[in-house]
């Protein structure tokens, strides 16, 4: 007799046991799942400050003013810039070069200004690029007339890129925009208006 009192005794703890091993299996998944998530979030964070410490900001301005008389792109983002493609329009006109700029202004053929290459440049940070100068003090009346002056609107767009390959379209327009287009592929500068320099 007591032994068959025993065995229910050790039928009921083996099934609790065995509940154990299911809490103990489940509470192991569930840690699982948990450091899965914090991983996950970890990493998004540390993508978010690479970002932020990549993030290329290019800025489009003009000055009349001695010594800086030109047309101005800078970076006053955290990090480098990889221009992929320019667009410049001459009085909403579109130009592929600087002869054409210059033609389009009404420009000499000997006039002393002075253009840098914009297209496929990378402009690290704090970078000020003057595209287009005056050669010296004697051509800057006739530069500030021609290029900066009411006579001739120059309008200039450029597609940029981060080394995270995120993309801006920057612009020189009245609202200084600066738009988000993806990956470099999404640059809305077709190929045939694209700036050869």
């Amino acid at each position: 007799m007591l032994g068959a009192m025993e065995t229910p005794n050790e039928g009921g703890g083996g099934a609790r046991r065995r509940n154990w091993d299911a809490y103990a299996a489940m509470v192991a998944t569930l840690i699982g799942l948990l450091a899965l998530l914090v991983s996950a979030y970890t990493a998004h964070l540390q993508r978010q400050q690479l970002r932020a410490q990549v993030w290329p900001y290019l800025s489009i301005a003009t000055a009349n003013v001695a010594p800086d008389i030109g047309f101005h792109v800078t970076n006053s983002g955290t990090g480098p810039a990889r221009v992929i493609a320019a667009r410049i329009r001459v009085d909403h006109h579109l130009v592929t070069t600087w002869g054409a700029v210059h033609k389009a202004v009404g420009g000499r053929a000997d006039s002393n200004f002075i253009y840098a290459d914009l297209t496929h440049a990378v402009m690290s940070p704090g970078k000020d690029l003057t595209i287009l100068r005056p050669l010296n003090a004697e051509s800057a009346p006739s530069f500030v007339e021609l290029y900066l002056g009411t006579q001739h609107e120059l309008g200039l767009e450029v597609c940029y890129c981060s080394v995270l390959d995120e993309c801006w379209l920057t612009a020189s327009d009245d609202d200084a925009r600066v738009t988000a287009i993806g990956g470099p592929d999404d640059c809305p500068i077709p190929a045939g208006e694209r700036f050869k320099q």
